[in-house]
């Protein structure tokens, strides 16, 4: 069953034209949509720019709205767009530099408006002679003066002479021009047939977007990690390597794994990408010579000061001594065995 069946109406889908999500596309189903650079989002772009929750895109009756706008929004002719302008259908709109649209879910890929989506992709300016509403745009040919040919009641038997390896010349030429035109098309159409065929084939399938040396996934992994808010791993580039490098707490380390799952399912490249991220070992400001358990349970350091439970010492709080651990507290929970 197509989504444009579901329920007997008209279904849409928000689409991904450009970016490092290009291809990828959100079924609208329901009445709002949250997007943004966090993974909770419905519709995830991790391009540079896009706000963690950029904003909720939502319908109106026939009417496609923004609302809690956190990052800025723009329609196909460049103008900033508020929450009181509608966006129409197949019609581009740029979100922090991404360029997305909203078309029925039944419109084939290769069946949208070329021209529009050219005009997205580039950021080229709306032509005049081309409303959304009239169609597809079609180019009229540059109006040219035909050169004027010899005709035979105007040429001498001279003139005929001269004139039959000039015409084999221009036969020639022709004939180069429409084998070429002819084996043009032939190319484009194979090319479309195949294309045709690995939709057929692969239905699921989704082109990985490539990246093309060390510092277009540095740019990537840079803004990965400043949408999830990692200010303790940088990224550094080292001949055909990229490395994360720093330290974090636990949770924060299976952010990064995860970060780093999502990129290689999104992203194709040569270049190799290793995680040198290191989880924080923390230690006590003090050595421990004695435990003692039980109902007067404390420990002493090597220093001499005896701690209960309760106690401080240089930021440290003993919170617990069992049989087999003892537990601390401060900015860092710190367990110790013994």
């Amino acid at each position: 069953m197509k989504l444009a069946d579901l329920g007997g109406r008209n279904m849409f889908e928000l689409r991904v034209l450009t970016g490092l999500h290009q291809s990828a596309s959100l079924p609208l189903i329901g009445n709002q949509w949250l997007i943004g650079a966090s993974e909770d989002c419905d519709l995830s772009l991790f391009d540079p720019g896009v706000k963690s929750t950029h904003l909720t895109l939502f319908q109106e009756g026939e009417n496609w709205l923004f609302k809690d706008l956190q990052g800025s929004v723009k329609d196909r002719d460049g103008h900033l767009l508020d929450e009181t302008q509608m966006v129409a259908t197949n019609s581009p709109f740029q979100l922090a530099g991404v360029w997305l649209t909203i078309c029925s879910a039944e419109l084939a890929w290769e069946e949208m408006q070329g021209q529009e989506l050219s005009e997205a992709a580039y950021a080229l300016p709306a032509r005049p002679s081309h409303s959304p509403a009239s169609g597809p745009f079609t180019p009229q040919p540059e109006s040219a003066e035909i050169p004027t040919l010899y005709t035979t009641a105007s040429l001498t038997k001279s003139d005929e002479k001269k004139r039959r390896p000039m015409m084999l010349g221009l036969a020639a030429l022709v004939a180069a021009i429409v084998t070429t035109s002819a084996w043009a098309l032939s190319v484009a159409k194979d090319t479309s047939q195949l294309q045709k065929l690995e939709k057929i084939t692969n239905p699921g399938l989704r082109v990985r977007n490539y990246l093309e040396g060390t510092a277009q996934v540095k740019t990537v992994l840079d803004g990965m990690l400043q949408q999830r808010e990692i200010t303790e791993v940088s990224v550094h580039i080292s001949g055909t390597t990229v490395s994360l490098q720093g330290e974090v707490d636990k949770p924060s380390k299976e952010r990064i794994q995860r970060m780093l799952r999502r990129f290689n399912k999104e992203h194709n490249t040569s270049t190799t990408v290793i995680d040198a991220v290191s989880i924080k070992t923390h230690e006590l400001p003090f050595r421990i010579v004695q435990i003692t358990s039980g109902s007067m349970s404390h420990i002493v350091t090597s220093k001499g000061q005896r701690l209960f439970v309760g106690d401080e010492l240089d930021g440290v709080r003993l919170l617990s001594i069992s049989s087999n651990r003892i537990e601390f507290g401060g900015k860092q929970n710190i367990e110790v065995t013994w």
